[in-house]
């Protein structure tokens, strides 16, 4: 089974990402929130979603789809974060393939996405692809988020396991 499927974005694929978002959209009927990154290209009037969707054994394919700036997702929380140095669309698949964060399971509960964006974003931080301190920064979001909503933020993050 393929672990990423981003043929509805390969128009973009050497488009240049100049932001980066996390952010969760609610789930219906519920306090819990799905999270995904949001990609903002150069010169382009739409964005990149990056949703590590789950599938029945609750691993995850890596799916990237388009979205239009006409509406915004309903948002349970969103950090946003500029791009330090020149990263394309295909430059993060191939970051993502090359971590093998394409190769992640979530929790038995379904849970694990956020953590899942957290470690990627870190691995851009580490590429130097966003700026130093970061995914520090994504965290205390989280922590002020959680404050005001521990249902839809719980702490610690649910982790799923990467394989």
């Amino acid at each position: 089974m393929s672990t990423f499927y981003d043929k509805p974005v390969s128009q973009y694929k050497d488009k240049t990402i100049t932001a980066i978002r996390l952010f969760g959209s609610a789930i219906p009927a519920s306090n819990v929130f799905h999270w995904c990154l949001s990609l903002t290209l150069d010169e382009v009037e739409s964005f990149i979603i990056v949703d590590p969707t789950p599938t029945v054994d609750l691993k995850i394919v890596v799916m990237m789809s388009t979205g239009s700036y006409n509406g915004s997702p309903n948002e349970g929380g969103a950090y946003q974060t500029d791009v330090a140095q020149a990263l394309t669309v295909s430059d993060l698949k191939a970051l993502i393939m090359e971590k093998k964060r394409d190769r992640y399971k979530l929790d038995d509960s379904g849970s694990g996405c956020r953590y899942w964006c957290q470690i990627v974003l870190g691995d851009l931080e580490d590429g130097g692809f966003v700026t130093p301190g970061t995914t520090a920064q994504f965290l205390t979001t989280i922590d002020a988020l959680a404050a005001k909503n521990p249902e839809g933020f719980p702490l610690p993050v649910r982790k799923g396991t990467f394989y």
